[in-house]
């Protein structure tokens, strides 16, 4: 059992990882896009309106 939870561990770990690459690859490649086109700089942060999979955030707000 505790060999099959250090297996998960270690697959969501990848998976994470996996997921990093793709999108620092996608970005790459948008700031390649951007150098050739001469297109203005891209703003690649979080805009402030991410889901955080149904985390209701009105149960943190001032009571």
């Amino acid at each position: 059992m505790e060999l099959n939870n250090v297996s998960e561990k270690d697959k969501e770990k990848e998976d994470r990882k996996d997921e990093r690459t793709r999108i620092q690859a996608s970005q790459q490649s948008e700031l390649i896009d951007q150098r050739k086109s001469g297109k203005p700089p891209k703003k690649f942060e979080s805009s402030g309106n991410d889901v955080f999979g149904g985390l209701g955030l009105e149960d943190f707000g001032p009571r």
